[in-house]
């Protein structure tokens, strides 16, 4: 029998460990830098949310992925998506960078 907590430890742990595979998105990284994001949100179970413009996220959700997208990214890649428009929305940030 799984205890909540032992669930909910092994589930953050598994969280980091993603993030830390995750590397720094470049120009030359897209690929891999998507497929390990969207495994990640997938884990996490907000890709179907962040993925959809016509579903918005909740305030907490868009602050957390909008943090998790922009750490994830190199400055000059920051420099060329990250703009007045999309800093502060996850879903318009997740969209710019797949075009």
């Amino acid at each position: 029998m799984v205890l909540p907590n032992a669930h909910t430890g092994f589930c953050q742990a598994m969280l980091k460990t993603a993030l830390e595979t995750i590397p720094q998105l470049t120009e030359e990284n897209y690929s891999i830098w998507k497929d390990k994001m969207t495994a990640l949100l997938k884990l996490r179970g907000v890709f179907t949310r962040l993925d959809q413009l016509l579903v918005p996220l909740g305030e907490s959700d868009d602050m957390e992925l909008t943090l998790l997208i922009i750490s994830k990214m190199e400055s000059v890649t920051h420099s060329n998506v990250v703009t007045a428009k999309n800093r502060e929305l996850a879903q318009k940030l997740w969209h710019t960078i797949k075009e």
